[in-house]
């Protein structure tokens, strides 16, 4: 895991969407985050695993924002 990637992909993401989204697949995740929490190797993990461990084979992937669905199929949507 890389750090200074994680905060910065964190400074990009609708982090109210990643919780719960994370939170659906059983992750659990700070409901909210300050500057403090950068410097938190688990928080960093925890949001590294939300981000990049969690793998969706089948399904679809609907946007909180706009209500779009994309269909996943064989890990890819």
């Amino acid at each position: 895991m890389n750090p200074e990637f994680i905060k910065n992909v964190l400074s990009k993401v609708d982090y109210e969407v990643l919780y719960n989204t994370a939170k659906q697949f059983g992750v659990s995740l700070l409901s909210s985050y300050n500057n403090n929490h950068l410097e938190d190797e688990g928080f960093l993990n925890s949001v590294h695993h939300a981000l990049f461990k969690i793998h969706i084979m089948e399904g679809s992937l609907t946007c909180p924002k706009c209500n779009i669905s994309f269909p996943i199929k064989d890990g890819k949507f």
